[in-house]
């Protein structure tokens, strides 16, 4: 064998080791000691240049997992191989958002503002409601992504389902902070007040009317990109808490404090 060869056929070994432990972990109830039998065996013909031995024990492996995925049923694949539920969340999601922002983008003049009057009926605030939507389509567009990655390579678990469903609210919030941040760091540089509810109010988003593409933008990549903006934020948090936690100096243990007087 190759040395290219025996990367792949190595490569498609530990896939199906990983398949195993997640179908492990969601309750596929296969023995390991007949599963990784096999694997092992097959890493040895690998070793030894044997071809034909590592296919074959390869080959058994992927019957005996399948043959147990097989025969759970419908129910079980739908939910731990093809991830259907999780799928039907993340659509749901875009499309009833897409059905409160339709009418707060789509309409032009006038009946702009009864749409944004009518998202407010809806219990959504104009200005920072329709950007935390706008954020929630960004993490729900990041979530069939991420899912199709995983489901086509079956690595989905079941444990991610609670992750699944607070993923649209903290793409959310992170939107909307991306947004905040966007609209500060604006005014700090043109060194103008933004749009304020009140006159000191300081500075808060925009009414729906006046949402900017690049805002409409910023709140899709905050959404996106959601894990990444609560990384930015754990960081920016950890330098702000970083002086008040810093010790003073103890004047007893200078110098000067141990000279007598």
């Amino acid at each position: 064998m190759t040395p290219d060869e025996k990367k792949d056929v190595l490569a498609s070994i530990d896939e199906l080791d990983v398949q195993f432990q997640v179908f492990a972990m969601n309750g596929l109830g296969l023995q390991p000691q007949t599963f990784n039998g096999a694997l092992s065996e097959a890493r040895e013909a690998v070793k030894h240049d044997h071809e034909a031995e590592a296919h074959a024990k390869l080959t058994d492996a992927q019957c005996v997992l399948w043959t147990k995925v097989y025969s759970k049923g419908i129910l079980w694949r739908g939910l731990h191989v093809l991830a259907l539920p999780q799928y039907f969340y993340f659509v749901a999601v875009i499309a009833l958002t897409a059905i409160v922002l339709l009418p707060a983008v789509s309409l032009p003049g006038d009946q702009l503002n009864a749409a944004a009057a009518w998202v407010q009926g809806l219990r959504v605030v104009p200005a920072t409601g329709i950007i935390a939507l706008i954020g929630v389509l960004g993490g729900s567009l990041e979530g069939l992504i991420d899912l199709s990655h995983h489901s086509a390579h079956v690595r989905v678990r079941s444990m991610w389902i609670g992750y699944i469903i607070v993923s649209p609210v903290l793409a959310a919030l992170t939107g909307t902070i991306a947004v905040l941040f966007l609209s500060v760091g604006l005014v700090a540089l043109s060194g103008t007040a933004g749009a304020s509810s009140a006159p000191g109010a300081g500075v808060v988003l925009p009414v729906a009317a006046s949402i900017t593409p690049t805002q409409v933008l910023v709140a899709i990549l905050g959404g996106y990109n959601w894990r990444w903006v609560q990384t930015q934020l754990r960081r920016f948090a950890a330098r702000v808490e970083l002086p008040r936690h810093a010790t003073p100096p103890n004047p007893r243990s200078t110098p000067e404090a141990e000279q007598p007087a």
